[in-house]
């Protein structure tokens, strides 16, 4: 059978068309779309960087509140101990400092709640971690307790809340193992191993 050179163009077109329908939208654009991605994209990076600064910002007013009149050389050394205030201290400013340690990111959990804690302090004296080139060991006792406190409060909160979604949208279809299930032989000698009947086994 001949192919007229009319055919073999259609058919040649055709398979460039399905060709180009199964690569990805994303990579094949149009100038108006391209420059709409363009767009969005400048729109993203913008937003990215407005928000680190924001980070940022909150990052220095805090650790201004917390560390007054502490310089840059200081905070660094007090981010690379290994103590309770150089972890808080690193995950609170340590991302301000990126030669000094890996964080990329403050800790939020940790930012809020240094913030409530200043909120129940009364005048910088009862606030600053360092005085002096000295550290506060009763404004940083007060401050790790606090936070503490609230991991423990806001850990049962959650617990509470996923208890209470387990007990209205109780799990279905989900495998159980036999020493879980009443009544079978693997339950039996669990309970028989737990039971007081056992002696624990001397060591030799």
């Amino acid at each position: 059978m001949k192919i007229t050179k009319s055919k073999l163009k259609q058919i040649i077109t055709e398979e460039l068309q399905n060709i180009l329908a199964e690569v990805d939208p994303t990579k094949v654009l149009d100038p108006v779309q391209m420059a709409k991605k363009r767009q969005a994209d400048r729109e993203a990076r913008h937003a990215e960087l407005i928000a680190k600064a924001k980070v940022f910002g909150r990052a220095d007013r805090l650790m201004k509140v917390l560390y007054p009149g502490v310089g840059r050389e200081e905070m660094a050394f007090t981010i690379k101990q290994t103590d309770d205030e150089g972890t808080l201290a690193n995950s609170l400013f340590g991302f301000m400092f990126p030669d000094v340690t890996n964080m990329d990111k403050p800790n939020p959990f940790l930012m809020d709640r240094a913030e409530e804690w200043i909120k129940t302090r009364s005048g910088d004296e009862e606030i600053a971690l360092e005085v002096g080139g000295r550290s506060n060991s009763e404004n940083l006792e007060s401050i790790l307790s606090y936070i503490e406190g609230k991991g423990m409060e806001l850990g049962k909160a959650e617990f509470e809340k996923a208890k209470a979604h387990g007990e209205k949208f109780p799990a279905r279809n989900v495998p159980v193992g036999r020493a879980a299930t009443p009544g079978t032989p693997e339950r039996a000698a669990l309970d028989y191993l737990v039971s007081e009947k056992v002696s624990p086994k001397r060591r030799r």
